[in-house]
């Protein structure tokens, strides 16, 4: 009896080391799962600097994006980019809602912007790339079972890898 109850106790306490407290004063407001996805691994994720739209890339050979309003967390649409995008090396352009992106596979870095809502997809040079880049992009490492970010203090996204799924928590607002 007494091996069963040092082996729970065990499971138990090792459990608790993967898991990541949430702030009391942050509640769950959406898990978003792609399961629909050739490849449904969530590797990073991109807020635009307007809190406005959340862009989550999964895994790359295809890259594919979901980009999600932050009001309803609704899907307002998925692009499918040939090669590598590394969400976590790209930029939100400030003026617009175009994602600054490059392509290093090649011997010469090649660059696009792409509009996060319409998907059209420019090559730009790089003398003519953005000044001023915005946005909070975070990038997930694979080995972990779970990471959260903390953005500006308003959300909480969690990526759980072994369940393929993105908890977004949302600050509680105080009522007066």
């Amino acid at each position: 009896m007494k091996i069963y109850y040092l082996l729970l106790m065990f499971v138990a306490s090792v459990n608790t080391l993967f898991a990541q407290k949430i702030p009391d004063n942050f509640r769950l407001d959406k898990i978003i799962q792609a399961n629909d996805l050739p490849i449904g691994n969530p590797n990073a994720v991109l807020m635009t600097n307007d809190l406005k739209h959340l862009i989550i890339s999964y895994e790359h050979k295809p890259t594919y994006l979901r980009v999600y309003e932050t009001q309803n967390w609704e899907q307002v649409n998925q692009i499918e980019v040939p090669g590598v995008l590394y969400l976590g090396q790209s930029y939100i352009d400030c003026d617009n809602n175009e994602l600054l992106y490059g392509d290093y596979g090649a011997t010469k870095p090649k660059f696009y912007l792409l509009n996060i809502l319409s998907d059209y997809r420019e090559k730009v040079k790089p003398k003519d790339l953005p000044l001023q880049n915005c946005g909070h992009s975070f990038v997930g490492k694979t080995k972990l079972r779970e990471q959260q970010f903390r953005i500006k203090d308003q959300f909480i996204i969690v990526l759980n890898h072994p369940k393929r799924t993105i908890e977004i928590f949302v600050k509680k607002v105080k009522r007066t």
